[in-house]
């Protein structure tokens, strides 16, 4: 199909007020182009594309700056076969708002490609591959500073929204906010950077609510050199996701460090609440703080080394953990990898598995285990393994406050 688009313009009084008003009402196509800088498209039908109508990868492209897309209730949906991209935005500082639908688009309903400073809200987005794909994929390529808020995703098969630098120049500083996502095939919300030089530093994912991810809930990934550091997770809601809550990973030499991790509200997870995860690479320096956490299948907190890598100087404060299969706190290092000179600090932890706190094995010291209080733990309310030079004081189990270092650290 070729592409076309026809606008009426449409002229209103406004009663009262004696000024003139100019509204746009455009009909949409198939493999359309929006390029004009500053063009104000309102969308007045809706459109089926399958890959003969959209030969060139994508429903709509938006190549040009400061365009105005809206959906005005209408609605963009993948034909059989399905295209790979429902939206697809190349340009710079454009607003894509709904309501309406974008369904079904096998690789992503909404792609944001080596852009920034874009604008994507109150679309409800069903099926396909991504929700929305935010990604910096060339030496020069930056994704930086796209808003996504306000939107409905639920029934992909991969990420409800996926972020990630890969070979690019970063995908930073991009705010995730008030976003519903429901049954993802894989994660619910995920930072990536996925090489060296690569980076998702210093992005803000605040105020969603995520049920029924099959993997994290949140996911925050450096590897292979990339680096995930600096970025803000707060007042999220997390819910049955079937691996870990809220995940940060360094992995292969990759870092996810400095970030802060609080105000969530995490239920249900299949695996930890909070993972601190290295694999020969760097979680060191994060915070993580006032979250609630609740039935865990297995523990509340875990940080654990494996490989060559570091979990050091991280803070664990004034978290409440209830009902965790395991553990409330679990530290734990194989390897050459260290957990070290960690803080973990006040936190109530409640009615654990097995134990309330435990730091396991070998290559974990110096941290400090201060204040904390632990009730209706199952099994021994603290657990120390083969660890060396840990710090014990003043941590409340039941009622007795316990002075000084317990078992063998």
């Amino acid at each position: 199909m070729e592409s076309f688009h026809t606008t009426q313009n449409i002229s209103l009084i406004m009663l009262g007020l004696g000024m003139m008003v100019s509204a746009h009402a455009t009909t949409i196509a198939c493999n359309q182009e929006f390029k004009t800088d500053g063009e104000i498209v309102k969308a007045n039908n809706s459109i089926v594309c399958d890959t003969t109508d959209a030969q060139n990868g994508y429903a709509i492209l938006i190549s040009g700056d400061d365009i105005r897309f809206s959906l005005k209730s209408n609605s963009i949906t993948a034909g059989n076969p399905a295209p790979e991209n429902g939206i697809l935005i190349t340009g710079d500082s454009n607003h894509v708002t709904g309501p309406g639908t974008v369904e079904g688009f096998f690789g992503n309903n909404i792609r944001i490609e080596n852009a920034s400073f874009n604008h994507v809200g109150r679309l409800q987005i069903n099926g396909g591959g991504n929700g929305v794909y935010i990604r910096a994929d060339s030496v020069t390529g930056q994704a930086i500073g796209n808003h996504i808020h306000h939107n409905r995703i639920q029934d992909v098969s991969l990420d409800g929204i996926f972020v990630e630098s890969e070979s690019g120049d970063g995908a930073d500083g991009n705010h995730i906010y008030y976003n519903s996502i429901q049954r993802t095939g894989s994660d619910g919300i995920e930072l990536n950077a996925e090489n060296n030089g690569d980076s998702v530093n210093g992005n803000y994912v605040y105020n969603n609510k995520i049920q029924g991810a099959v993997n994290r809930g949140i996911e925050i990934e450096g590897e292979d050199g990339g680096s995930a550091d600096g970025n803000h997770i707060y007042s999220n809601i997390i819910r049955e996701s079937g691996s870990d809550g809220i995940n940060l990973e360094g992995e292969g030499g990759g870092s996810a460090d400095g970030n802060y991790v609080y105000h969530n509200i995490i239920q249900e997870s299949g695996r930890n609440g909070v993972d601190l995860e290295d694999d020969s690479g760097s979680i060191d320096g994060n915070y993580i703080y006032d979250n609630s956490i609740q039935e865990s299948n297995d523990n509340g907190i875990e940080f654990g080394g494996i490989g060559s890598g570091s979990i050091d100087g991280n803070h664990i404060y004034d978290n409440t953990i209830k009902d965790s299969a395991l553990t409330g706190i679990n530290v734990f290092a194989s390897g050459s990898g260290t957990v070290n000179k960690n803080l973990i600090k006040t936190n109530h932890i409640i009615r654990s598995g097995f134990q309330a706190i435990a730091i396991r094995k070998a290559f974990s010291a110096g941290n400090e285990i201060i204040s904390n209080i632990a009730l209706g733990t199952q099994g021994n309310p603290v657990y120390c393994d083969n660890s060396q030079d840990n710090l014990w004081p003043l941590n409340a189990i039941g009622l007795q406050l316990v002075f000084g270092t317990p078992g063998p650290c």
